[in-house]
C-alpha cells in the first residue's frame, strides 16, 4: 500500500494518495511515517496554502 501511495503522489494524484494512506493508517495506527506522508499529501491536495501549518503538523508527528 505504501508503494501505491508513493506512485499516486508522484503522478500527482494527491486525493487518491491520501485515500490509500488513510487505509494504511487503519492498519498501522499512529505510524509516524504514514502520518507524515498523509500530512504532505493533504497539503499538496489543498495547494499548499499554509506551509507554516504543515511544518507544525510535521513537528507534532511523534517517532517511536
Amino acid at each position: 500500500m505504501a508503494r501505491d501511495a508513493a506512485v499516486l503522489f508522484q503522478c500527482p494524484r494527491y486525493a487518491e494518495c491520501a485515500e490509500v494512506l488513510a487505509q494504511l493508517l487503519l492498519k498501522k495506527e499512529g505510524d509516524p511515517k504514514v502520518l507524515h506522508n498523509m500530512a504532505i499529501a493533504e497539503s499538496f491536495l489543498d495547494g499548499c496554502p499554509e506551509p507554516k501549518r504543515l511544518l507544525e503538523i510535521l513537528g507534532n508527528v511523534k517517532c517511536h
